[in-house]
């Protein structure tokens, strides 16, 4: 069954068992790689903002709806962003990075 309001601690627990140790941010960082720097604005309603704390090169939303989840994604697969949802969890990343298998395993492995 598909999670469609994961809490913050449940998604930084599935991404930390890949590996990537996520803290709750006040905005959504640039994600930056040797050619350039990209960013998603997200504003409005409540929003929850996981990144991690070193190498930036992906973030976390945990949006009100799954609808707006599919929405962003629309939006943020531009310039070398990758998206990917699971529910009302948005995970946003630079297509560049090493680790970006590991981060959809981890976005796929919220589950109910």
């Amino acid at each position: 069954m598909l999670v469609l309001a994961s809490t913050p601690a449940e998604v930084a627990s599935a991404f930390a068992r890949q590996g990537a140790l996520v803290a709750r941010v006040a905005r959504p960082p640039k994600l930056c790689d040797p050619k350039a720097c990209r960013s998603l604005t997200i504003s409005g309603g409540t929003v929850v903002l996981l990144a991690p704390k070193k190498t930036v090169d992906f973030f976390v939303a945990l949006l009100p709806t799954a609808a707006d989840a599919q929405r962003i994604g629309k939006v943020g697969q531009t310039g070398g962003l990758g998206v990917a949802t699971r529910g009302s969890t948005l995970l946003v990343y630079l297509k560049s990075s090493a680790r970006a298998a590991r981060l959809r395993a981890a976005l796929a492995s919220l589950t109910a």
